[in-house]
């Protein structure tokens, strides 16, 4: 039962995981890849406004407390701000 859209129909998807997901990809990477992912990405992180940076370390840590906690870590965030804000998402 999708919508017509011009000559294609476009279906919602059903039930998007996006943190699940996240997450698994996260641990499909080895330890090294994981381990850079981190030091980049909260490196990047650090210079992020304080609201935002800690908006998007729980949305890591929602994926993978291991990914969230690092980039935390790395991007000097507060880990139970950080918690606090992960444990009101839901999936």
């Amino acid at each position: 039962s999708g919508v017509n859209v011009g000559t294609e129909k476009a279906y919602k998807i059903a039930r998007e995981q996006n943190f699940v997901q996240a997450g698994e990809l996260f641990r499909s990477y080895d330890k090294k890849m994981q381990a850079d992912l981190i030091a980049s990405l909260g490196g990047a992180l650090a210079g992020a406004d304080d609201a935002a940076k800690h908006t998007m370390l729980s949305y890591f840590y929602k994926a993978d407390a291991t990914y969230g906690g690092g980039l935390t870590r790395v991007a000097k965030g507060d880990i139970a701000r950080v918690r606090e804000l992960a444990a009101k998402l839901a999936d």
